[in-house]
């Protein structure tokens, strides 16, 4: 599986290696996700396993140190912690994330957070508002006959792109035969800057990002019958009214079969305001499916992680997130000068772990054992196709040292010899089984 730090989506990967060294990376065409294709960040993605930049092995204060000593030292001061924070990037697997919460309960003092610079925090919100529960709607883009997108560029960066483009090409497949007669899905682009997928739209709206939850709603009062302030906004931004009235006619004729996206960078009520238009549109169950299991965590507010080390931090772990150059508050760097003891994991010598008393070599994905869980039903495991080639720990491995250090004795989990070890055991166990099939929902248009 591609789950690297900054991975968004899960796809399934087939890696050629030659003398035991891999060379090639090839989609896993068994996946249901992406069925075999992959994206230019998963090809390249054998490269930073032989970058010669990636950290060799672990230091304090910039000297070399053993893992021992690197493990001594972080029990003994979570031990004694009375505050401690615990960062860890988005797109935890199953076992990682039951990892984490060992972690917590063999430390109480702890607080976890989970940061990421792309994120879909505003559409979780919403839909979690609307449904009552936690969950994502997956786009049927192969089921569609009209697709709206309000800045969504989900052939390109929105979502899961590869079979985002897969399900859409379906939608638009046609043979020589039949090409003249083709019912072929028709793509509506309303955004502010130009995108893939704005450049394979049928018709192309040029509009502010701030004017789309306007859009939204003008639309459902169009569809309802009142034009009047979807005129007004077309009069207003330059688009022609022969296109926004073909757009609304499109849209009637087709419910059930139309399906509108928003991008994740828009606020939470525009993405209320599409999910309303959905339901009008009669797309839930027909060309918008319900995805319980979230392939990541919900990004925390970066002011109430600021606001914990104000209060004051012994303790304070990064695991596999550079916040010190990315995040999106306060200078983090100032932050984590109140810790007293700081641990940065990651597979460079970032900004993050240049600031942190040690610094923890990360091992390369092809390297690591993993699981997840990107769609209910649908549970994949990652499993390394080399051994470390420097002396590299996965960062769960290290927070799996750690649980067992701080673990009372009798505990079960200090049975676990290692990271591999531990996520055996829950597969083993029927632990980390699916937690359900697709559902349909359908919002309230209240």
């Amino acid at each position: 599986l591609d789950i690297g730090p900054e991975t968004v989506d899960l796809y399934g990967m087939i890696i050629k290696t030659v003398d035991g060294r891999p060379i090639k990376i090839e989609g896993n065409p068994d996946h249901p996700i992406n069925r075999g294709t992959t994206s230019a960040a998963m090809q390249a993605s054998v490269l930073s396993l032989y970058d010669p930049d990636r950290l060799r092995g672990p230091s304090g204060g910039g000297s070399p140190i053993s893992w021992e000593a690197v493990d001594q030292r972080v029990s003994e001061a979570l031990r004694g912690a009375s505050s401690v924070v615990l960062l860890t990037r988005a797109n935890l697997g199953p076992t990682e994330r039951e990892l984490v919460r060992r972690f917590l309960s063999v430390t109480p003092n702890a607080r976890h957070f989970v940061h990421a610079v792309i994120h879909d925090g505003p559409r979780r919100a919403a839909l979690a508002k609307i449904y009552g529960a936690v969950g994502e709607l997956l786009p049927r883009f192969d089921r569609a006959r009209v697709i709206l997108s309000l800045d969504s560029d989900f052939l390109g960066t929105d979502g899961a792109v590869l079979e985002n483009i897969r399900l859409f090409t379906e939608g638009r497949r046609v043979n020589d035969a039949e090409h003249l007669h083709a019912d072929i899905s028709r793509l509506y682009v309303a955004e502010g800057a130009m995108t893939v997928t704005g450049s394979n739209a049928d018709h192309r709206i040029r509009l502010r990002p701030s004017a789309m939850r306007r859009l939204a709603s003008s639309l459902v009062r169009a569809i309802e019958g009142d034009a009047t302030e979807l005129n007004a906004l077309g009069a207003e931004s330059g688009v022609s009214p022969v296109l926004l009235t073909a757009l609304v006619d499109d849209l009637r004729r087709n419910r059930g079969g139309a399906l509108v996206v928003a991008g994740p960078h828009l606020p939470e009520a525009d993405h209320a305001a599409v999910a309303i238009l959905n339901d009008i549109l009669r797309a839930p169950g027909n060309t918008l499916w319900w995805n319980t299991a979230l392939p990541s965590l919900k990004v925390d507010d970066p002011a109430e992680v600021e606001a914990v080390f104000e209060r004051g931090v012994d303790v304070a772990i990064m695991l596999d997130t550079n916040p010190v150059y990315d995040w999106p508050g306060k200078d983090f760097a100032s932050l984590l000068s109140r810790a007293r003891l700081t641990v940065g994991h990651g597979q460079y010598l970032d900004e993050t772990l240049a600031a942190c008393s040690l610094a923890l070599p990360s091992s390369h994905n092809l390297e690591s054992w993993n699981d997840a869980e990107p769609r209910a039903g649908v549970m994949s495991i990652c499993q390394p196709v080399i051994a470390p080639l420097f002396n590299t720990r996965q960062s769960a491995e290290s927070l799996l040292t750690w649980t067992k250090a701080l673990a009372a004795e009798g505990d079960a989990i200090r049975s676990f010899e290692d990271w591999h070890d531990y996520l055996r055991s829950r597969w083993g166990e029927g632990s980390a089984t699916a937690t359900g099939g697709r559902e349909a929902a359908r919002p309230s248009a209240s």
